[in-house]
Order: structure tokens, then C-alpha cells, then sequence
């Protein structure tokens, strides 16, 4: 059986949803962007809000509007070849009058780009980096990178660990969800050793058409499904008080060594023994109580959430069951396809850092500051929404 709590997620786009806001409180955002040396406008430069279907391309003359953007924080991004990227935050509620983007140019070296053949050796090291990165959900089924050959990979022999690196924009179709997504991959990496994997990067969604009505529901049906119990949907839930109508249980959880089990000063008084057996011969501990959500979560500010609480939250969406491909993903070849008893959809998140900051926006502040188990750790890219999603 493979350990529930296995992967490092990394990303400054994913996983909340905004609060939502009145469509008549949004806004336009409008600039012009420049060369820095000598500000001539550059036209063809890719605009765009980090993790939403907001974005644009500059115009001849070099400007650009992106219209419609909900009240919030988010990440404006600016990318054009030859030149370094831009990347500056934007407060909705403060900004008051056109940008002026200057791009510094980026000279490159001959060696900074390589172009590997498809060869058997990087034909495998993108299997893996394909199974890490879409997933293994059903959506992974029908999500496709249409451009895998931009991607080139290094393999450190002591560490065992893969890396990836892109040097354009992976274009990334998904059929179940009904977006194509244009990529910017700035980090990859898969630990062998650890199993663990992480990756960094900007993206911008496109939604695809269909004059087809069956094909318009089944996808309005794929995006909810995948919205209800994930982590995006979770923290929507913690920010209106409607986590527990929208069937989240939440309970803190300990992690003993196996070394430490015999100190029972370690055990805490009010858990339920839970043993786990691939976590190293250790013991897992979960509260008897759910927790008090007023303990872990707070509002900073009138924009700014925090989620802060210590060792893991056990968390388990009660309205949905594991999947078929979640329980293959955790015991292989010994998985059920059609079990007699099924379990809710269980999820794990612990914090590197002190705190998790969340905009109501959509934006982690410190993306990189979680871990994350079990069915939050099995959803990836294929499973991925943009922020400004809305559920109907």
C-alpha cells in the first residue's frame, strides 16, 4: 500500500476560489508595455491574470485590457520572448489609472537552451513527468500537453532526482474540463527516493465551444465534480462558514515515529489509534473531535485569509466516494474496481510555513508553504480549475 501523504505541491495558482463579487463590481485593467532600453511598445507580449481565463495580447501599439476582473488580488504576468518576464501585484481596490510595463531584455547564451531528441531515455523520463504532472484522474484520461517536445529533462544520479524544464510555453488541452491552457513551467521536480514531487509555474485558461448541448452539460458536469471536494472548494467553504452544510469533516491528526511509540507521553489523550503501515512502521493519531474551525482559520484583513494550525488536517468530503483511479493509485494491481464498501474522498495538509495567507481573490501568498495527502495529493493539473471559476 502507498503512503497517503506523498507529494510536495507547489504552485502560485491553484486551489482557491474566489469570494465571489457582483459582476458589476468588476473591473478593467489597461496598460501599455514597453522595452526598457529604449520605450518602443512591444506588441505580441502575452498578458495575463496568474491562474484565471483572464488575459490578452498587446496590441500593435503595445497596450493591452483585461476586462471583467473580479475585486481582489491577483497576479499580473507579462511574458515575451527575448525579454524578462514581469510579474507584479495587483489590489483591484487600488488601482486607479493605466500601467506603463517596461521589459528588460534577456540576453541568452548559446548553451542556455538545449534541444533533446525524442529518444528512448527522454521518452520515459516524460512518462513519469506526464503521470506527475497531469495526473492519473479521469480528466488525466482526456487532458493532452500538444507540445511535449519544448520540454527537456536532467536526471541527478545521486540524489535521484528528475527535473524539468521548458524553454516555451507548454500547450496543454483538456477535453474533460474543456480548457486549453497555455503553460509557463518555471520548476519540476520528482524525487524517486521519496516519491515526492513538486512544480511551479503561470497559467492562463481558455475555455473551449461546442455548438453541441450534451457535450456543453457533460463538461458543465466534469468541472463540478471535479470542484466538489477539492481543495479550491474546502477553502470557499472555510471562507463563507459553509463547511460543514458542504460536507467537510475536519480533524487534526499526529504523526508518531516509530521509534517514539513507546513514549506515551507522545499519544494524545482524546484520538482514536489509526495504523499505518507503509508510514514507516509509525502510528497515526486523529482527533476524536472535529476541530474548531475558529482555531485554524481567520480573516486577516477585508482581502487576506489565514489558515494556521499545527501537524495535519484530516479532512474527508463526505459527499462524494473514491474513485476507481484514486484507489488503483494507492494499492495498484490489489485495487477493487467495484468494491462492496467505499470510502468518502479523505484528504491531508500540513504547513511549512507558519501560516497559509489566501486572498479572497484566489491567491496563495506563500504557495510554496503546504504539503499535501491523499485525494487533494492524487488531484493535479487534469483536475486543475481557474480561480475565477463558478460553480452553477
Amino acid at each position: 500500500m502507498r503512503s497517503h501523504f506523498v507529494t510536495l505541491f507547489i504552485s502560485s495558482f491553484l486551489f482557491i476560489s474566489p469570494q465571489l463579487a457582483a459582476q458589476d463590481a468588476s473591473i478593467r485593467i489597461s496598460g501599455t508595455v514597453y522595452e526598457a532600453s529604449n520605450e518602443v511598445t512591444i506588441p505580441g507580449a502575452h498578458v495575463f491574470l496568474n491562474g484565471t481565463t483572464i488575459g490578452t495580447i498587446t496590441s500593435k501599439n503595445g497596450t493591452f485590457t483585461l476586462e471583467d476582473v473580479p475585486p481582489g488580488v491577483y497576479q499580473l504576468v507579462i511574458k515575451f520572448l527575448g525579454f524578462h518576464d514581469y510579474i507584479a501585484q495587483i489590489e483591484t481596490e487600488l488601482y486607479s489609472r493605466e500601467l506603463e510595463v517596461f521589459l528588460e531584455e534577456n540576453v541568452y547564451q548559446m548553451n542556455d537552451i538545449t534541444v533533446v531528441s525524442n529518444n528512448k531515455e527522454w521518452q520515459e523520463r516524460y512518462e513519469i513527468f506526464e503521470e506527475y504532472f497531469l495526473g492519473t484522474s479521469k480528466n488525466a484520461e482526456d487532458t493532452e500537453i500538444l507540445n511535449p517536445e519544448v520540454l527537456n529533462f536532467e536526471m541527478d544520479p545521486e540524489t535521484r532526482i528528475l527535473t524539468a524544464e521548458a524553454y516555451e510555453s507548454l500547450k496543454i488541452k483538456n477535453d474533460a474540463l474543456s480548457y486549453e491552457i497555455e503553460f509557463y513551467l518555471e520548476e519540476f521536480s520528482f524525487d524517486y527516493r521519496e516519491g515526492t514531487y513538486s512544480y511551479f509555474g503561470y497559467p492562463v485558461f481558455s475555455e473551449l465551444e461546442s455548438s453541441r448541448l450534451s457535450t456543453n452539460r457533460k463538461w458543465t458536469s466534469n468541472r463540478e465534480e471535479t470542484y466538489n471536494g477539492s481543495f479550491q472548494h474546502f477553502t470557499t467553504s472555510l471562507i463563507h462558514n459553509k463547511y460543514d452544510e458542504e460536507g467537510f469533516v475536519i480533524k487534526t491528526e499526529m504523526r508518531v515515529e516509530q521509534e517514539e511509540m513507546s513514549a506515551t507521553e507522545n499519544i494524545p489523550s482524546d484520538s482514536t489509534h489509526l495504523v499505518n503501515v507503509s508510514f514507516g512502521g509509525g502510528a497515526r493519531y486523529l482527533s476524536r473531535d472535529t476541530v474548531t474551525v475558529g482555531d485554524i482559520f481567520y480573516q486577516k484583513d477585508e482581502n487576506t485569509y489565514v489558515l494556521k494550525f499545527q501537524n495535519f488536517l484530516n479532512v474527508t468530503y463526505t459527499k462524494e466516494q473514491e474513485s476507481y483511479e484514486y484507489r488503483k493509485w494507492i494499492d495498484g494491481k490489489f485495487a477493487e474496481k467495484n468494491p462492496s464498501h467505499t470510502k468518502p474522498q479523505n484528504s491531508l495538509l500540513t504547513l511549512r510555513d507558519d501560516s497559509l495567507l489566501i486572498d479572497q481573490s484566489g491567491l496563495i501568498h506563500n504557495p510554496a508553504g503546504s504539503y499535501f495527502g491523499g485525494y487533494w495529493a492524487f488531484e493535479r493539473f487534469s483536475d486543475l480549475l481557474p480561480i475565477n471559476y463558478r460553480p452553477e
